[in-house]
């Protein structure tokens, strides 16, 4: 069996899903089409799910940033949960009506969404170092204990929680931090506006309390803009 396979999907621009694409285990990955996808499954939140084949030395292009012609202006979801190595900026700010995006288990230093736009469901490791929401009205609240999406398999079909359960934002070692040295990269988050509410100032506080018990001096830049405050814990 060769150690690599080329696999070309025509026809991008018609389709709506290229369904469950984790199982392919891409080491590269280029989709510069798919203006109809409604989702983007690349990785999988099953139990020792583990693609680690793409790197930062590795092809990824999925030409979605709000400049670009090729745009997935209708994505709703992006999974990308599992891609272990991925240490890629990701930018899918052409994806103005993406409602879920869930990369933990990987590398990710910074994704960048586009303003407005309808997240609901945010999971993010640890590694990432730079946060933006600008007007996430739909993101209304931080998830304290790590998310959990798979249930079971039945038989071979994979069954999972209803995605009520693990709705919200939730960044590994910061929306869920309970004391001792940080166990985040972030040094970076700005937040404008939004459906957050006083949720933003428990992530703050979180940050300014791993900030305290952290080894270094890293540098760490909080902006939070026209969100609700409530002056009482």
């Amino acid at each position: 069996m060769p150690n690599e396979q080329l696999n070309y999907i025509p026809g991008v621009d018609y389709l709506s899903s290229m369904g469950d694409l984790s199982t392919s285990y891409f080491s590269e990955f280029t989709l510069t089409a798919g203006k109809r996808l409604l989702d983007l499954t690349l990785g999988s939140d099953i139990p020792n799910y583990e693609n680690a084949l793409i790197d930062a030395d590795k092809k990824f292009d999925i030409a979605d940033d709000k400049t670009s012609s090729t745009k997935k202006a209708l994505l709703k979801k992006i999974v990308m949960t599992g891609m272990t190595t991925f240490d890629k900026t990701l930018d899918v700010s052409g994806s103005e009506k993406l409602q879920e995006f869930r990369a933990l288990r990987t590398a990710l230093p910074s994704v960048y969404f586009a303003d407005g736009a309808p997240l609901h469901t945010v999971h993010l490791p640890s590694s990432l170092e730079t946060l933006k929401l600008i007007e996430t009205n739909e993101l209304t609240n931080i998830i304290t204990s790590p998310p959990q999406v798979f249930k079971q398999f039945n038989g071979d079909v994979a069954e999972y929680y209803d995605p009520s359960t693990y709705r919200g934002l939730y960044l590994q070692g910061a929306t869920d931090y309970a004391g001792g040295s940080p166990g985040h990269k972030l040094n970076q988050l700005i937040i404008e506006g939004g459906g957050l509410g006083y949720g933003s100032y428990t992530l703050l506080k979180n940050l300014v309390n791993a900030k305290a018990n952290a080894s270094t001096n890293n540098a760490l830049s909080i902006s939070l803009k026209d969100v609700y405050w409530c002056p009482y814990e």
